[in-house]
């Protein structure tokens, strides 16, 4: 799985979560690793995936040299 969202106009309807613990059972039952990128400026979007258990591991950088 490359990205999951939910349209702004059906959030906070438990649908994220739902996607959330499809997506995580199935990489479960795969053995698949979890690894989760998310934009630090989305404090929304922090807070549910820290609610679903997730925890930052570490701080990253996105950078970029215009050549």
């Amino acid at each position: 799985m490359a990205q999951i969202a939910v349209d702004k106009d059906f959030r906070r309807r438990g649908i994220g979560s739902l996607l959330l613990k499809e997506f995580a059972g199935r990489a479960e039952t795969t053995g698949k690793l979890s690894i989760l990128n998310i934009d630090s400026s989305s404090k929304d979007t922090l807070s549910f995936f820290e609610s679903a258990g997730f925890e930052n591991l570490a701080g990253q950088y996105e950078m970029m040299l215009e050549l």
